[in-house]
């Protein structure tokens, strides 16, 4: 008797002839746990300017700031059905900003820039493949730092259909803040919340063989203490105010993105962003991004961004004493920013029991026309499991 027919007969005596084979019977049972992939990712900022919401140095006073981000995440697989993806980054911040210390001591926006101060997040999303065609992802986190707090909880469900060539997606996100409040002197005054609500609907489609487009809307509703609680605002009699926010914001976004495969092993990304909100804020966002890959294991990226707004309608650098709402915070200016970037990766998928090691290199140089700038480096390390 052949070996064929043993196996033959062996198949036989698992599957009648209308009861299909099962996958437990060539695979074996699933597990109930399975490592995925493991990427962690260093980043740097090192930003500097001068901005008349900053008292370090000013008016306009110093924006300079470093961050050092580590960061990691873990995806894995629960049964077949279900996905974890866990997500922690972690803050090292030392900034003309704040460093929120009762007693002698005030923001680092008042008295000093060489104080640090330490932020981390942890976000879990978990994702159900209800059916092939439709899935729920359930996130939820927490983010602490000295005089602030932050709770998120989201839910999304994306659905596809026409062979699989279109998918559908929605979802609610709700954060909750708590948050210390200071006067212009540095003094903890006492704590105040605020919460934002975040709708998205969007819908991705195959347009050819080589090209996918997205739409996406998405309204963002804010009430409560929006601002950071710190920032003073330049008066016109010469001497400095607190800032004056609304305690309600109505924000809207319109997103489109296409993504194109070249001929020559490349695909170039391109973005667009439309924004309009109830503080008298319009911008647009357009971005494009040109991956190249150069060998089996090597590829690279080159990135351009170009940003800009209106400021929102009380921005100011001499305000009324007496003016019901007033800011002079940079990033609510009228502006023009851009990025200009570039990143080199590899991936190495001749590691016994990995399925793939990535790593990569990215370095990209932000400016804005109302005196600040950044520089970004990041590095990148990923370890995909069979």
């Amino acid at each position: 008797m052949t070996r064929a027919f043993v196996l033959l007969l062996a198949l036989t005596t698992i599957a009648t002839a209308d009861e299909p084979l099962a996958t437990n019977a060539i695979f074996g049972p699933a597990r109930p746990y399975s490592l995925e992939s493991i990427r962690t990712r260093y980043t740097h900022y090192s930003q500097d300017g001068l901005g008349y919401q900053s008292q370090a140095g000013g008016p306009p006073g110093s924006e300079e700031l470093t961050v050092e981000q580590p960061q990691i995440e873990i995806i894995a697989h629960q049964g077949e059905h279900i996905t974890h993806r866990l997500w922690i980054p972690l803050d090292v911040i030392t900034a003309a900003s704040p460093d929120a210390i009762d007693g002698d001591y005030h923001v680092d926006a008042i008295s000093t820039a060489s104080r640090t101060n330490e932020a981390g997040s942890i976000e879990l999303a978990s994702t159900w493949q209800a059916t092939r065609a439709t899935a729920a992802t359930l996130h939820g986190g927490f983010h602490l730092e000295e005089p602030y707090r932050s709770w998120d909880l989201g839910l999304a469900i994306a659905h596809s259909f026409a062979d699989d060539n279109a998918v559908i997606a929605a979802s609610v996100n709700q954060f909750v803040d708590w948050l210390d409040t200071f006067d212009i002197h540095g003094t903890r005054l006492a704590r105040a919340g605020r919460s934002t609500t975040n709708l998205n609907l969007g819908i991705t489609q195959l347009l050819s063989s080589t090209t996918i487009g997205h739409l996406d809307y998405g309204v963002t509703l804010q009430n409560g203490v929006l601002g950071n609680t710190w920032n003073v605002v330049p008066l016109a009699t010469g001497t400095l105010g607190d800032e004056r926010l609304p305690s309600f914001r109505q924000r809207h976004a319109f997103v489109g993105r296409l993504v194109q495969w070249l001929p020559w092993r490349g695909a170039l990304h391109l973005y667009y962003r439309f924004y309009v909100d109830d503080w008298g804020v319009l911008a647009h966002s357009a971005e494009a991004q040109l991956y190249q890959r150069v060998g089996p294991w090597l590829w690279l990226r080159a990135t351009y961004r170009v940003h800009q707004q209106s400021g929102v309608s009380f921005f100011t650098t001499a305000a009324s004493p007496t003016a019901p709402l007033r800011s002079a915070d940079s990033d609510l200016a009228p502006f023009v920013a851009q990025t200009f970037g570039g990143a080199v990766g590899v991936d190495l998928g001749m590691i016994p029991k990995l399925r793939a090691v990535s790593a990569d290199f990215a370095y990209d140089r932000y400016v804005r026309t109302n005196n600040l700038h950044v520089d970004i480096f990041t590095v990148g390390l990923g370890f995909r499991f069979m």
